[in-house]
């Protein structure tokens, strides 16, 4: 299960049922994240969210849509699948495109600092343990 963090595994299966209740099929009843959270009570659209992922990965068909009308709702046919596949996939070149510039910008950057585990050079240490422990030199 993911995220039990956010929401907690005894709510999971009454969210599930909830949130599927209150999909709806086709584009036109597209809802949003905030509309549906007060609509099921929540006072914010985080655990909704997280549970059209989990949905989603259940393989139910949740389109979320940018553009009007803006929300989720459940593919009603092949046309609304198709098009958010070819939403998803601009998504991910655009993603590919600013991840390749951001790379090539921070590659003059210098690297990250080690952390240390210790600030104490290992010669100090040795000398500081207990006789028996101290076979290395």
């Amino acid at each position: 299960m993911d995220k039990p963090f956010i929401i907690p595994n005894k709510d999971r299966p009454a969210l599930r049922k909830a949130v599927l209740g209150a999909l709806e099929y086709g584009y036109r009843k597209a809802q949003t994240g905030s509309d549906l959270a007060y609509r099921l009570g929540h006072k914010d659209d985080r655990r909704i969210r997280v549970m059209i992922g989990e949905l989603s990965k259940e393989l139910v068909p949740i389109v979320s849509s940018n553009t009007d009308p803006m929300g989720y709702f459940i593919a009603e046919n092949g046309d609304e699948a198709a098009k958010y596949i070819r939403v998803l996939k601009s998504r991910i070149r655009e993603s590919q495109g600013r991840l390749r510039d951001f790379e090539a910008a921070s590659a003059n950057l210098s690297p990250p600092e080690q952390p240390t585990l210790m600030n104490v050079p290992i010669k100090v240490v040795i000398q500081r343990l207990p006789s028996r422990h101290r076979r290395l030199k």
